[in-house]
């Protein structure tokens, strides 16, 4: 199997078909769908059921609800490509975006991780734009196109080795930036390409949508991790960006927590 493609679903029965139908359009006929329907209370778990009987590359699970995070670990606990990669089911895929970074992988037994460009449904926030570029180290990578600012399990297709010893931190908002950290540190070369190929939708309610201190706290612990797992210096290339958006979540924990400003 070449490419496994994880995608958590919960309670997204209006986003769901266009997200499945997406991934089963892109021309990549050695590819498994596993749909994890983590808990859902509406249709999902049929609508899942229903994909699984018509495309015989979707395969579904149901579990009970225990987030995010737990969902993808169940993916990845049966997943079997070689490459493995994620999508969020209230998002969506551009045509023809994994066929050549499959190819650009297979080119390159090195190459352990390629990131595609993303960008936002409604155009509010801004994209992840990247540049064709092979890096040949995770730190040149990390400090070449700051990472950390697009730490996204969902933009990227990963080896399935790097996940041999890792997860996802079940229980906890960011989980991404939390985890990339640990995968950089087994990863040869690493590619970006300019292609935009991800399209985020907003989820009104959805757990990116929660400001708080607690989910500000987070991030916050995420943040450190990264820096602190990557080694990233001050006066290193484009570091002090880290650091600057450190300070930032501290001021917004205090606005926030103390002051009672809504962000």
């Amino acid at each position: 199997m070449k490419l496994s493609v994880i995608i958590p679903v919960y309670n997204v029965e209006h986003t769901l078909d266009r997200c499945v139908e997406s991934v089963l359009g892109q021309d990549v006929s050695d590819m498994e769908v596993i749909l994890v329907d983590d808990g859902s209370t509406d249709s999902c778990g049929q609508m899942c059921d229903d994909w699984a009987e018509r495309d015989r590359r979707v395969s579904v699970i149901h579990q009970q609800n225990l987030g995010l995070s737990a969902a993808r670990n169940t993916g990845l606990d049966v997943a079997v490509g070689e490459y493995i990669t994620f999508v969020d089911s209230d998002d969506y895929l551009m045509p023809e975006t994994y066929p050549g970074l499959i190819d650009m992988m297979d080119g390159n037994q090195d190459m352990d991780m390629v990131e595609f460009g993303m960008m936002h449904e409604n155009d509010r926030r801004l994209p992840v734009e990247l540049h064709d570029c092979v890096y040949r180290s995770a730190r040149e990578y990390w400090l070449g196109t700051m990472g950390w600012n697009h730490a996204y399990a969902c933009n990227k297709i990963f080896r399935a080795g790097l996940f041999a010893e890792s997860r996802f931190t079940a229980g906890r908002l960011f989980e991404d930036v939390l985890l990339l950290p640990d995968l950089l540190h087994r990863v040869g070369s690493v590619a970006t390409s300019g292609r935009v190929g991800y399209v985020y939708c907003d989820s009104p309610g959805g757990i990116s949508s929660v400001v708080s201190v607690a989910s500000l706290s987070q991030l916050l612990r995420a943040e450190l991790h990264a820096l602190v797992s990557m080694r990233t210096m001050p006066w290193q290339r484009n570091a002090l960006n880290l650091y600057r958006a450190i300070c930032c979540r501290v001021y917004d924990i205090v606005r926030v927590g103390v002051l009672g400003i809504k962000l």
